[in-house]
């Protein structure tokens, strides 16, 4: 018997086939099917897709034979995975190579043996597509031919899973990184957002001028504009699977472009840029629209066109309403674009020739396109290099009566909250910015509480003291939340866990499963927080009254 030598790449060979981890895995129909073709094919009982590896044959699908895998010296394969084209055996009883060999010898009797290799477009021939009679045959041209392609087909396939495997590893680690950047954003929004709020009430509460809580107003807003985008972008499976939903709700268009365009005052200052705005007379008071979507775009164009716009030189707004339609126009004086960059405006990651000394990262355009598309509407653009750029948005926008529009006249934080104010709420939070958030709102509520920072703490406090509903902060220094929420369940099981996460790719049915009984995502929106409260601690005001 002959040992098939080695191949000359063979390091290179058997890395290529554990880089399709396709090795000792369950048998799938895609590929028992071309083999049984094979076996059709070649009018032999036995066929297989053998996979060669360090010592032995694997078949990853079989027709005609019991056995998983063989001795690599003594396998056929060993020796096909030499050749380029098939490698055919007549009659091994007369083959010097193979007369003695044990697959000849004794079962499964080996008479004829035909294996197209699998190559790979890399080069390397990782296994065979083997067609095995018990008599002696030869195949003819064409027999050939079909197993030499059939042969092909197992490496597509094989291919498309590899690619599969690493579209999924990149999925992963997209989540991976979008979780981890949502936190470090939510997290500082969280103070932001909080805190701005709180300010702009106490400023309304003490008549505070205009010149103190105008700005204020535009740091609360820009925030919760932020925290909405934030929002929008890192839902990646709803990206992903081109599930995004468009969020249309009742807008006073005088309240959205005030403050649109007051962000866009102060860059402009900033810049040195001269910025006018029109809205023309008969504007509805108010459309029903994505306006979260709609300010991203808008804002969007309208820093572009100061960003390229030199000092002196001006940038204006329109805003039109014709036909049911929003319609939003942007004219600069800015440094314009050749007709070549017009083409390629969309693109990602795409920066125009004349642009590439200005900062940016080139996907606002393409993100703002996508977005227009996704409420129905259009977006257009035309310029001329040196001359300027006009950028014309239109989407779908159906008029609100003024009656269809509620006027808002919200209670005070504390006056709704239905809660015994005597219950005591654990917060487990480790991060310092947090828990003076989370310490302001409760004393802004008259809420009881405690706040530790890390796991272990928590359970050891819902152990020793009379806790009512615990707030679990799930990135924690030592056990994480879901293992402290399992601790804290054995003792408690009764006692309601809310996690608190600025984490909005795991979702919320997860979190359930882990044992919490709801989720406060942060930043943290007193309303939600209050909905919280007297939900779960409602029952324990009622019991006390009962009794």
């Amino acid at each position: 018997m002959e040992v098939a030598p080695l191949p000359k790449n063979e390091d290179e060979r058997l890395a290529e086939l554990l880089s399709y981890d396709v090795l000792d895995t369950e048998a799938e129909k895609l590929f028992d099917d071309l083999t049984a073709l094979a076996s059709q094919i070649c009018e032999t009982p036995i066929a297989l897709i053998s996979l060669v590896d360090p010592n032995r044959q694997w078949f990853k699908s079989k027709v005609g034979l019991d056995a998983e895998e063989t001795s690599r010296e003594i396998a056929f394969c060993s020796h096909a995975i030499l050749q380029r084209e098939v490698f055919e055996v007549p009659n091994a009883t007369l083959d010097p190579r193979f007369h003695d060999n044990p697959l000849v010898t004794g079962a499964p009797d080996i008479r004829f043996y035909a294996g197209a290799p699998l190559i790979t477009p890399s080069g390397h021939a990782i296994g065979t597509l083997c067609a095995i009679d018990k008599k002696p045959r030869q195949l003819t041209d064409a027999q050939k031919a079909s197993l030499q392609t059939l042969s092909k087909s197992v490496v597509a396939h094989l291919e498309l899973k590899r690619k599969n495997r690493e579209l999924e590893r990149t999925s992963q680690f997209k989540s991976d990184f979008l979780s981890y950047i949502s936190h470090e954003i939510r997290t500082p929004l969280n103070a932001i957002n909080t805190f701005s709020r709180l300010l702009e009430s106490e400023a309304n509460k003490l008549n505070l001028p205009s010149t103190f809580s105008t700005p204020l107003s535009h740091v609360s807003q820009s925030g919760e504009r932020l925290l909405e985008i934030v929002n929008s972008v890192l839902d990646i499976n709803q990206i992903e699977a081109g599930k995004m939903r468009v969020m249309p709700r009742a807008v006073r268009l005088n309240d959205f472009f005030t403050h649109l365009f007051s962000l866009t005052k102060i860059r402009a200052e900033e810049s040195g840029v001269v910025f006018n705005t029109s809205s023309e007379a008969a504007l509805p008071e108010s459309l029903f629209f994505d306006d979260t979507k709609f300010g991203q775009v808008a804002l969007n164009i309208l820093s572009n066109a100061i960003k390229f716009t030199a000092k002196d030189k001006s940038v204006k707004a329109q805003v039109k309403y014709k036909n049911g339609k929003l319609i939003f126009n942007v004219i600069d004086q800015g440094i314009g674009m050749s007709e070549e960059d017009q083409e390629r405006l969309f693109t990602p990651f795409e920066r125009m020739e004349n642009a590439r000394k200005i900062s940016g990262t080139g996907l606002g355009l393409n993100i703002s396109k996508r977005l227009i598309e996704l409420m129905d509407g259009s977006i257009k653009v035309s310029s001329k290099l040196n001359a300027g750029t006009r950028v014309s948005v239109s989407i779908p926008a159906d008029s609100i009566d003024a009656s269809q529009f509620p006027e808002s006249s919200p209670r005070s934080l504390v006056a709704q909250l239905n809660i015994d104010k005597s219950a005591n709420v654990l917060v487990v939070e480790d991060h310092y910015i947090n828990q003076v958030v989370i310490q302001t709102l409760f004393e802004k509520l008259g809420v009881q509480f405690a706040i530790v920072s890390t796991g272990e703490e928590g359970v050891e406090y819902a152990k020793s003291h009379p806790v009512e509903l615990v707030l679990m902060d799930l990135n924690l220094p030592g056990i994480q939340g879901d293992e402290a929420t399992a601790q804290i369940k054995r003792l408690r099981p009764e006692l309601p866990i809310i996690a608190l996460t600025a984490d909005v790719i795991t979702k919320a049915d997860y979190l359930r499963e882990k044992g919490l009984d709801d989720v406060l995502t942060k930043p943290i929106n007193s309303d939600e927080l209050i909905r919280v409260l007297n939900h779960f601690l409602a029952k324990e005001k009622q019991k006390k009254d009962s009794d």
